[in-house]
């Protein structure tokens, strides 16, 4: 089921990530750039979660914020993204609404 939900968000925004790249700065390096920061996301929230198991927090609250947090980082993300797709298709199809 995890893997299910994580395809459904990683391919959108793979797929809007080489869209907008490719007219910027090309698909390879918005994919290249894309992969490190996720690294460093995932470094990030290694270290954090070491450093509140160290504390003595319960692994089970953890999860907890870190799943709430991933949701309103999805949902700001995608706030986003949608922004950026309508705007990129509305400038590609001016010609027809005018």
């Amino acid at each position: 089921m995890a893997g299910v939900c994580g395809g459904l968000f990683v391919v959108p925004i793979n797929a809007a990530l080489q869209e907008i790249g490719h007219k910027s700065i090309g698909s390879g390096g918005a994919v290249a750039i894309q992969n490190f920061f996720e690294n460093l996301a995932m470094l990030l929230a290694s270290g954090i979660y070491a450093v509140v198991a160290g504390i003595g927090v319960n692994p089970v609250i953890t999860m907890i914020w870190l799943g709430l947090l991933v949701m309103v980082a999805t949902a700001i993300v995608s706030c986003i993204c949608h922004g950026i797709l309508v705007s990129c298709w509305m400038n590609k199809n001016r010609r027809k609404f005018l």
